[in-house]
């Protein structure tokens, strides 16, 4: 599969299809280095793209115990 204008999204994009960890589900791929979260239907065809805010500031704290919860 060629991707073009994806960068290094594009491999994440092969890897996704090529494995079947989506379970035929849309998805989204999350580029950090591009600030962006491009969002794809099952079958992998590309259906937006988005600015996304990164990162870590004070204000992105997790709270205590958030990833025992159920």
């Amino acid at each position: 599969m060629q991707v073009a204008g994806f960068g290094q999204a594009a491999a994440c994009l092969c890897r996704v299809i090529g494995s079947g960890d989506h379970r035929g589900l849309p998805f989204a791929i999350v580029d950090k280095r591009a600030a962006t979260i491009r969002l794809f239907t099952a079958e992998g065809a590309f259906l937006g793209a988005s600015p996304a805010l990164l990162g870590q500031t004070p204000g992105d704290a997790i709270a205590d115990g958030v990833g025992e919860r159920t």
